[in-house]
């Protein structure tokens, strides 16, 4: 589904993300908003923000429409224009998904099936090459590994293993260690520090490994826009989602790429890890706090500076983020909704684990109580 609504350049923090939907993984639903400037008419748009919430149905769309008439959504599907017959890519998750939304491409055009894949035109990565001869196929995975500081011990039992880093690159956290999550904002990417090339498949042409942008068969909206000369930005989970920049871009036609990692250890927002001890993706609570790292970088790139509200740059001509909390509220069996606190002592705990995914209610599945919560709080209202 599409939707497309001209909004003004300046909103509420509550209602800015909802301007527009997109969904990946399992459901067909697009949209976009754009901020027109009214002194040039004719319907010219100099901003456009996108949107992406992770697993939305339509079903689920309906539901929280018809149950939330007043609610920004509501305003946009009388407002703007929906195409129903819209579909995402297939197989579908965010990184399929998230490339066919950026390429307007699908998996044959692109290469990308999934962030976890095997090519015939590519050597494994770390394999012996001799320039010039044939691919010996092998796997291509572009995902959290790929991150310049990939582990970082669990901080609760480190004999549990290790997350990924929250700031991926060692750029904000010293060894990755994450005591104030809030400093992810100052998180900068690098096209040539903050990924591991060792991970990367390797172009049996010139034996170099192949970077996720390059990787795409396809260009992208960001490529488009930055070669007019026009700002660009996007927020999302995985530092590895700078594919987006495009084929031959080298890496650099996002502007302002802010990717926290969502497979990090979630930590309360006074850096004490949540009790259930899991990544952003696997607590409710959690996720919603990490969707609001992402909106107030979208929230400082309307105000015309840059995702870390520190430097001016102007409010981009294309940008946008990505939410989460829907999906994982989809997937779970059972989490907690609501982070609480601080207290008087500065701490924190979580509500109770609730029920995740749907239920039935006269009748319909409709959505229990996690995905309610993750509908109308994940700034969607």
């Amino acid at each position: 589904m599409r939707f497309r609504s001209k909004v003004g350049a300046k909103v509420a923090a509550t209602s800015v993300a909802a301007l527009a939907v997109t969904a990946f993984g399992g459901v067909g639903m697009v949209a976009s908003a754009s901020a027109a400037v009214p002194s040039h008419g004719h319907g010219r748009s100099d901003h456009v923000l996108l949107i992406s919430v992770d697993g939305m149905h339509q079903s689920d769309l309906n539901w929280y429409v018809a149950n939330h008439p007043a609610s920004t959504l509501a305003k946009l599907t009388h407002d703007g224009s929906q195409y129903t017959n819209a579909s995402t890519s297939n197989p579908s998750d965010s990184d399929p998904g998230g490339t066919a939304l950026m390429t307007g491409g699908n998996p044959k055009t692109t290469g990308v099936f999934y962030d976890v894949e095997y090519s015939h035109t590519v050597d494994e990565a770390g394999a012996a090459c001799t320039p010039g001869q044939p691919a010996t196929g092998g796997d291509v995975i572009y995902d959290s590994p790929d991150d310049a500081l990939a582990q970082v011990p669990d901080f609760t039992n480190p004999s549990n293993g290790a997350f990924p880093s929250f700031d991926e690159n060692g750029s904000i956290y010293p060894g990755g260690v994450d005591t104030n999550p809030a400093a992810i904002m100052n998180l900068k990417f690098d096209p040539k520090t903050s990924l591991n090339p060792a991970t990367f498949p390797v172009d049996p042409k010139t034996c170099k490994p192949i970077t996720p942008w390059d990787y795409l068969g396809d260009n992208t909206i960001f490529q488009v826009i930055h070669n007019a000369g026009l700002r660009t930005a996007w927020s999302d989970k995985h530092e590895v989602y700078a594919s987006f920049n495009g084929p031959g871009s080298n890496g650099q036609s996002i502007d302002d790429l802010f990717s926290p990692e969502i497979d990090s250890q979630a930590v309360m927002p006074n850096g004490v890890p949540y009790p259930q001890d899991d990544d952003w993706a696997h607590i409710d609570a959690a996720t919603k706090q990490y969707d609001g790292y992402k909106v107030q970088a979208v929230l400082n790139e309307i105000n015309g500076l840059d995702h870390s509200g520190k430097t001016k740059a102007g409010t981009p001509a294309i940008f946008g983020m990505n939410f989460q909390a829907v999906s994982v509220a989809e997937k779970i069996k059972s989490t907690p909704t609501t982070l609480i606190g601080p207290d008087a002592n500065g701490n924190y705990t979580t509500s109770a684990p609730q029920a995740g995914g749907y239920q039935w209610a006269n009748g319909q599945l409709v959505p229990g109580p996690v995905l309610s919560s993750a509908l109308q709080r994940s700034r969607l209202c």
